[in-house]
């Protein structure tokens, strides 16, 4: 079991990357794709373990839990992405010849918060946690 619970994790990791990162343009709070797969990746792992099995069963797994719990997790780290904010405004001086023209550039500020570098330390030690434990309680 141990072998298809990592697989399942790393196709529906790569399915939910693939979605959000390939087709939506989304990779998540830290703009990287492979932080975003190692959520998703530990997240179903422990999902399928824990979750209750529903739904068809495909060689041992259900995967209605998990690829809801891919889902869901993609959808959580979309929604804590920050927003780029214009913070202020650069000035350029540009020389053409004898003409000085002055224009006004939007500086894109993009701040990597500390709260969310700790949720991905946390929330990956938690993950790890959870699949140890579920391999420990079901013996």
């Amino acid at each position: 079991m141990f072998i298809w619970h990592i697989l399942t994790a790393i196709i529906v990791g790569v399915l939910v990357t693939v979605i959000f990162a390939v087709i939506f343009h989304r990779k998540g709070p830290w703009q990287n794709v492979g932080i975003f797969f190692l959520i998703i990746f530990l997240g179903v792992w422990a999902a399928s373990l824990w979750i209750v099995p529903v739904g068809p069963n495909i060689m041992g797994i259900y995967w209605v839990p998990v690829l809801l719990t891919g889902l869901i997790l993609g959808l959580l780290m979309i929604a804590a992405t920050p927003q780029t904010r214009v913070s202020e405004v650069q000035e350029e001086v540009i020389v053409k010849g004898q003409y000085e023209e002055e224009r006004e550039y939007p500086v894109k500020e993009k701040k990597i918060d500390t709260l969310l570098w700790a949720f991905l330390g946390i929330t990956s030690i938690a993950l790890l946690i959870a699949i140890i434990v579920g391999y420990v309680v079901t013996g």
